[in-house]
């Protein structure tokens, strides 16, 4: 016999024996999710950010000097982009984890979709970063810095580390690999925040607030993934109140001081806590603070994207669009490139440490961006597809009548 909870307002849902009714709050924002999609806006802001990370791996290649590296690191933050994307991935998933049936075969079906989603891509660029290592080896990093040959040296690999980092687990190729890993372990994490959102809010607030102690405990841990973990339950929150912020946003001029206020925030909040980018890169109140600023400003683009039109841009909008393999790709690109200049022009480099990474940042980008639009062309969009179809065998199954949610550009990770 199922047990059913009462509350008032909304549809029930149904998990194994127990069928809960849904709170007036989570009603609102299905409501408003059913009625409006995923602004592009969002993901050009996802380009944007992708955008950044290669600017700032770039500048790190070479030492130049470190007053020059600090202003460099402070305007192209890549930290704060990175916090952006577990935001931005936990708000645009949960408006569609929200319109769905949220029973386990529909969580399956989520699981499946984020895993076509994101292992493709990985795989294609561990492939690169292999062969970048094959080929240079620990050599190619003989004129870097201590960074560069931490992130850029590690040949040869013992085949469990190369299988972990192809599982998305460990940093070991020349790939921003840990943040595949704290998005893995977001998306296992998120279907269960949307039950408890969906059973009450104050449940959902309480394991929001255990989540934002356990990322300020976490420090040290592999991989950082409990640092970031609460970057997903604020993005989950904002899809939450967002019908409660068209109001409160429904002038334009309005709208785009909430975002400039929410970017400072995102941006500049390292600047509040005195973490330092390389002892405290991931300071667990600097990633809290930048976390915040991320929401505001997404919620502000997502209710009132006419407040920053530049994100409306076609080009900007390609940009998102390819910005995950972008994201992805430049690092062992950017491996070849300098092991390259290493090679032919050694004395360049030792001269003029700053004219050099200017050259190297040109050559990544022209390299990284056709390689970017052709696996997106030609890996990741398949991939959705295949993602899709096997949603679409299990949401069929006779074993349930459950509705997976479904997937889009919108929903991608990175």
């Amino acid at each position: 016999m199922r047990r059913f909870f009462f509350v008032a307002h909304g549809d029930p849902v149904i998990w194994g024996d127990i069928v809960m009714a849904v709170n007036p709050l989570f009603h609102h924002a299905v409501v408003d999710a059913r009625h409006h999609r995923p602004v592009e806006e969002l993901q050009s802001w996802r380009g944007l950010a992708a955008l950044i990370v290669v600017i700032y791996h770039c500048a790190l290649y070479y030492d130049y000097g470190a007053a020059a590296r600090f202003w460099v690191t402070t305007v192209f933050n890549a930290h704060a982009a990175v916090v952006s994307f577990f935001v931005l991935s936990g708000f645009v998933l949960t408006l569609s984890l929200i319109k769905s049936d949220l029973d386990a075969r529909a969580i399956l079906c989520f699981y499946v979709r984020r895993a076509f989603r994101i292992y493709p891509a990985l795989w294609a660029a561990c492939g690169l970063g292999v062969a970048y290592l094959l080929i240079f080896g620990a050599g190619g990093t003989e004129l870097g810095t201590d960074w560069a040959r931490q992130n850029f040296g590690g040949w040869p690999m013992p085949g469990g580390k190369l299988v972990a980092a192809f599982a998305g687990l460990k940093p070991n190729l020349p790939l921003p690999i840990w943040t595949m890993a704290v998005e893995l372990a977001g998306s296992l994490l998120l279907p269960f925040l949307v039950v408890a959102m969906r059973r009450s809010v104050f449940v959902f607030a309480i394991l929001l607030l255990a989540l934002g102690l356990l990322s300020c405990r976490a420090t040290g841990w592999p991989l950082w993934i409990p640092t970031y973990l609460v970057d997903f339950g604020i993005g989950a929150a904002v899809a939450l109140a967002i019908p409660h912020l068209r109001a409160a946003l429904s002038h334009r001029s309005f709208a785009l001081s909430v975002v400039i206020a929410g970017f400072g925030l995102l941006w500049f909040g390292r600047i509040l806590t005195g973490a330092d980018y390389v002892l405290a890169y991931n300071d667990p109140l600097t990633a809290l603070i930048e976390a915040f600023g991320a929401a505001i400003m997404i919620a502000a683009i997502h209710v009132r994207p006419a407040a920053v039109p530049a994100l409306s841009a076609p080009a900007a909008i390609v940009l998102g669009n390819r910005s995950y393999s972008l994201y992805l790709l430049h690092q062992p690109v950017l491996g070849i490139a300098t092991a390259l200049v290493a090679i032919v022009a050694p004395r360049f480099v030792m001269g003029s440490p700053g004219t050099a990474t200017l050259a190297v940042l040109m050559a990544t980008l022209m390299a990284t961006m056709p390689l970017a639009a052709w696996s997106f062309r030609h890996v990741e969009v398949p991939a959705m597809r295949m993602g899709r179809r096997i949603g679409r065998v299990l949401e069929r199954s006779p074993a349930t009548s459950s509705r997976c949610m479904s997937s889009s550009l919108q929903a991608s990770g990175g």
